[in-house]
């Protein structure tokens, strides 16, 4: 409120602002970036990332990248993906990355956008043949240098093809689940000894 204070009518007149904001017909992308560790502050604004269209709620670079491994373990998120979408200027699935699983057409969708050249021949169809799509995804991940896993501690691929073949089946789409890669699986040096809780306010790495 006007004296600094914080309350369940202020919240609630602060969330109804930015909704109303982000129903607009201004053409406006609104980025939030925690740096707390106030779990409470935390699951307030993450509220806001699945409920408000237009609004992107960020966590730091490691926090980001476990919430992507948890969802998508095939990519590998890198800073640079990560102060794209601190910058408001990442293209809108990037926003679908932390919050869920990509569908086939979306993997397909994503990995043109990164990968294929203006002009470039477009990946290969996973509906019609997810061999041939993988296989053509391959051969472009091979030309790009490794980049920082913050989750993994290391270099690996932007695209990790062995876990992008787990994906159940091509025709499953947006029904299918990860068998890999959730956060339960991960071992305690692979998240650098922190709960799966603690998401706000970490140093980047």
């Amino acid at each position: 409120d006007k004296h600094g204070r914080s309350n369940s009518d202020s919240r609630e007149e602060f969330r109804e602002a930015i909704s109303s904001l982000s129903r607009s017909s201004v053409p406006v992308k609104i980025i939030i970036r925690l740096t707390t560790d106030d779990d409470g502050v935390c699951d307030y604004y993450n509220q806001w990332d699945t409920s408000i269209s237009d609004v992107d709620v960020l966590d730091d670079w490691f926090g980001e990248s476990l919430e992507v491994n948890l969802h998508n373990p095939w990519l590998t998120y890198t800073l640079g993906m990560h102060r794209l979408r601190e910058s408001g200027l990442a293209p809108d699935l990037f926003d679908y990355l932390d919050e869920r699983q990509l569908t086939i057409n979306e993997i397909h969708r994503f990995c043109n956008m990164m990968f294929v050249g203006r002009g470039g021949a477009p990946l290969p169809n996973p509906n019609l043949s997810w061999s041939a799509f993988v296989l053509a995804l391959e051969g472009l991940v091979e030309k790009e240098k490794p980049q920082w896993n913050s989750v993994k501690n290391g270099l690996r691929p932007w695209i990790d093809t062995q876990i992008l073949n787990k994906y159940e089946t091509p025709m499953a789409q947006s029904s299918s689940r990860w068998r890999v890669g959730t956060r339960a699986s991960l071992e305690p040096e692979e998240t650098g000894g922190r709960s799966s809780s603690q998401r706000c306010n970490r140093p980047p790495r």
